[in-house]
């Protein structure tokens, strides 16, 4: 691999680095969220695997180790294992929200050819979002993502936007196994809630990835990273902070999370009028989160650069 330059070639070495072969039911790729913790898809492991079962972690030309599967949620498909050897270089894991349709990306993973196995990275470019709706109800959103050839083993790898330096999601499927049509992911706000539900703490999404200028965008991705953004938690949130806000008739809030935070982005930020206690919506909005989910040093730092440029618009 040629010498890192960028801040993005740095991370991927470091996401490389960080991946591991995990031997379950269908070998698969993992890497670590937190440290010590593996995050995986739960096809790989076995979805009917018992919890505190050890499952075999292989890194790359290097010895294998055993984690134990701590956490399984077959709904997300998603699976984390305890893995006291993982370690998560922040610059690699930091998660963000998905890039512009178009942008490029990077997966990872362990597929087998001629009976070998491989470690490998497809290229590809992000879709869009798709919107499902599971057997137990309620709405579930996947990553789409093209022109890259999935095949078994990449399950459970990381997805990466070289253009923000962030993993935005866990590789599920493949649209075509034999052919460069692509596939889906899980995204990242889904891994955080996926984490906290476990009792494991983890970083949140990095929200300052856009330019500094498109206050739309930076706002969206500080919306997405909030726990529970994915869930019902949000309408909660929301209604709370913009109470008696005329700009709550304006938004869906029982969208997909991407379009809801967009929704909201924007309409904040064109609404200037204050609300009853003299804050404008979006000063209300970004006040209520360290109020919500308490202070977090690298997140109030961009609700205050959000804050500062909106008063400069």
């Amino acid at each position: 691999m040629p010498r890192p330059d960028t801040a993005a070639d740095q991370g991927l070495a470091a996401l490389r680095a960080a991946c591991v072969r995990v031997m379950g039911a269908r070998p698969g790729c993992g890497f670590p969220p937190a440290p010590g913790w593996l995050v995986t898809c739960a096809h790989v492991v076995g979805r009917d695997t018992a919890l505190n079962s050890p499952i075999e972690c292989v890194p790359w030309q290097d010895a294998a180790r055993a984690a134990v599967l701590r956490h399984l949620d077959g709904d997300l498909d998603l699976a984390l294992l305890h893995d006291p050897d993982a370690t998560a270089p922040a610059r690699a894991l930091r998660l963000g929200a998905p890039p512009e349709p178009g942008a490029d990306l990077i997966g990872i993973g362990y597929p087998v050819r001629d009976n070998q196995p491989e470690f490998d990275q497809i290229t590809g470019h992000y879709e869009g979002e798709t919107s499902r709706q599971p057997a137990g109800g309620g709405t579930r959103t996947m990553l789409k993502f093209k022109d890259s050839q999935i095949e078994p083993g990449f399950s459970g790898g990381p997805l990466f936007a070289p253009s923000r330096g962030t993993v935005i999601g866990v590789i599920r499927w493949s649209r075509d196994v034999r052919t460069d049509l692509g596939g889906w992911a899980i995204p990242a706000h889904d891994l955080i809630d996926c984490c906290a539900a476990a009792g494991i703490p983890i970083a949140p999404l990095g929200p300052a990835a856009p330019p500094a200028g498109n206050l739309p965008a930076r706002l969206r991705d500080l919306l997405l990273a909030l726990p529970g953004w994915s869930q019902a938690r949000r309408r909660q949130f929301v209604t709370l902070a913009l109470w008696q806000q005329p700009i709550l008739n304006r938004i869906d809030l029982d969208g997909t999370p991407a379009n809801v935070a967009a929704d909201l982005a924007v309409a904040c930020l064109e609404q200037g009028a204050p609300d009853a206690d003299g804050q404008a919506p979006l000063r209300a909005l970004l006040a209520a989160v360290p109020s919500e989910f308490g202070p977090q040093s690298s997140r109030d730092q961009v609700i205050a650069e959000i804050l500062n440029a909106a008063t400069r618009v």
